[in-house]
Formats: structure tokens, C-alpha cells, sequence
């Protein structure tokens, strides 16, 4: 890319954004296991997702395994390590604790910096938009296995979230009832209902006071609705770095 006239190349690693990005570190970190898993300082348990790993090792030879795989032969790569601390360590979004009798128990967790914020109740979204991310906090609610005491202080949370965006509490609590209601269900029956969605067309609208209306309109008539803000702030702002004119692109013919 360039800014201020200069031109700029990547010359290690995969670019963010990339779609293929994802697949080549799945597979240098995969090929980097493979390597490592043979070591006699393999931790016992060696969990990963993407960049985070989660594993189990005795405690006085973490500061050596940590030092070996950051000394590999690959100079660019480092990890950072982060330890267990009061019985309990974070792992992406879940808290896993060891209680008094050893057991490991899951909880949630939020990382200080969270504020959180989401789109308020008054902002001029459609209902779907708004309800997105309770929708994931209550699915993980109720799906993530926790004891008691863990998921009613995460249900609180949650409650608070509402308030603090200005929706009602019954809002999460129907919530709680819907997902509940599908997960019973799930435990119950391996049959599923058949998809007859399939084949429908789908249509973006942009969000307005009369959205809904078309949108129910459409739904009758087979078509499938999906709504999209319209002007934001990031679409004004796009495109910051400075663009190259069509006659200076590469390209593969030449005239």
C-alpha cells in the first residue's frame, strides 16, 4: 500500500484481512506442534484456539518451557505466558477454577477493560441488531456448563448490561426462557426440525422507520429480510490510505 507517496510491502508474516491469512497460521501453528510435541517439555495438556493456548505443566519448569519455544527457529514468534492465579486462570472467554475438591468448573469471563456498551435501547437499529448481543451472552449463558453460583452471577451481569443500555430486564429473561426451551428440547430428541428456509431469496434493506412494514410484506411473499444500518461513521472514513490511479496499478495485460 502506500501513504504519503511512499510505497510499503509486507515482508514477514500474513497480512490481516487476508481470507487465506487464517488457514496459513492454522497450518504453521499446527506444523509447529508437530515439532514441539516431541520435546521432552511438552506440557501434559496442550489446548489451542487460533493464538490462545491453554495448557498444563508443573510449575517450576514454565519459565523453561516458555524460553524454548520462544528460542525456536523461528525468531518472529513469541509467546507470552500468563500463569494461574487464587485457584482460576482466563481462557478466551470462559473462566476455568479449580474448587475445593480439585474439580475443574467453568465460569465467564469479562476482561476489565469491557465497558458494557451496546447498541442502546433509543438507537435507530432494527430490533435484530439490538438484540444480537444478548442473544450470544444468553446462548453462552445457558450453554456453557457452570455451577450455580457461576450462572447467576453472569445472569446479573447480563441484567446490568440491559440497564445499562437502557433495555427492560424482562427483555433478558424471555431470553433466558427461549434458549433454555431450546436446549431442553436438544437434550431430549436427536430429531431436528427440516430446514425450509433453503430456498429462499434474500434481500438487504437499508433500516428506517418503514423498514418493517416492506420486510413483513416480503416475508409473505417468500423472500427472506435482513436489514443493514445504513450511513455509519466507519463507511465516511473509508478508504484512508492513498489511492493509486488506474493506469499505475499492476495488472496482468498490457496495452
Amino acid at each position: 500500500f502506500t501513504f504519503r507517496n511512499e510505497y510499503f510491502k509486507l515482508n514477514d508474516g500474513c497480512a490481516m484481512g487476508n481470507p487465506l491469512s487464517p488457514f496459513m497460521v492454522n497450518i504453521f501453528m499446527a506444523h509447529f506442534e508437530k515439532l514441539f510435541k516431541n520435546h521432552q517439555l511438552f506440557p501434559k495438556l496442550w489446548i489451542r484456539y487460533v493464538d490462545d493456548v491453554f495448557c498444563v505443566a508443573k510449575r517450576n519448569k514454565t519459565r523453561q518451557i516458555l524460553q524454548h519455544i520462544n528460542n525456536s527457529q523461528w525468531s518472529s514468534l513469541k509467546f507470552t505466558m500468563e500463569l494461574e492465579s487464587h485457584n482460576q486462570i482466563p481462557f478466551l472467554d470462559l473462566l476455568v477454577q479449580r474448587d475445593c475438591n480439585n474439580q475443574i468448573v467453568l465460569g465467564i469471563h469479562h476482561k476489565p477493560t469491557a465497558t458494557q456498551r451496546y447498541i442502546t435501547s433509543k438507537s435507530s437499529h432494527p430490533i435484530q441488531h439490538k438484540k444480537a448481543a444478548f442473544n450470544s451472552m444468553v446462548y453462552r449463558l445457558i450453554n456453557v456448563p457452570m455451577p450455580p453460583e457461576n450462572f447467576e452471577r453472569e445472569k446479573e451481569f447480563i441484567l446490568q448490561v440491559a440497564k445499562v443500555n437502557g433495555y427492560a430486564s424482562t427483555m433478558v429473561h424471555q431470553l433466558i426462557s427461549k434458549f433454555q426451551s431450546r436446549f431442553n428440547r436438544r437434550q431430549l430428541t436427536t430429531l431436528r426440525p427440516v430446514d425450509t428456509n433453503r430456498k429462499r431469496r434474500r434481500i438487504v434493506l437499508p433500516y428506517n422507520h418503514v423498514t418493517p412494514v416492506i420486510s413483513n410484506t416480503l416475508n409473505k411473499l417468500g423472500y427472506a429480510t435482513a436489514f443493514e444500518s445504513g450511513f455509519s461513521l466507519q463507511k465516511a472514513l473509508s478508504g484512508t490510505k492513498d489511492k493509486i490511479s488506474t493506469i499505475q496499478k499492476s495488472g496482468i495485460y498490457k496495452i
